[in-house]
């Protein structure tokens, strides 16, 4: 498990840091990074919120979310999502939107 640590350095913004969990398994083995979990820290240095995510194997192999909870420490509220995605290629227009084509068409 890949564990990142953000700090933000803008007194103005919501939180101070955060942390964020990620999966480490190799993409040849199986693995697609998700994020695992995620804490955020409020400007006095507190846990404010934490969120996870939890994963299955689609009938196409792929590992999708299907249920995210959302926990706010300082206020005892939480929401469960569910998130469940579908994976499928893009269509000729959608893969208008990707990085690479958004690149090109800047320059």
């Amino acid at each position: 498990m890949y564990v990142l640590g953000v700090m933000i350095n803008n007194p103005d913004y919501a939180y101070s840091k955060r942390l964020v969990y990620i999966d480490a398994t190799p993409l040849d083995q199986g693995g697609n990074f998700p994020l695992i979990w995620g804490e955020q820290y409020d400007q006095k240095g507190r846990l404010w919120k934490v969120s996870s995510m939890f994963n299955y194997i689609n009938s196409e192999g792929f590992k999708v979310p299907i249920v995210g909870t959302y926990l706010n420490y300082q206020t005892d509220h939480y929401t469960i999502m569910d998130a469940i995605f579908t994976v499928r290629p893009l269509t000729e227009d959608e893969a208008a939107f990707d990085i690479k084509t958004l690149l090109k068409r800047a320059q």
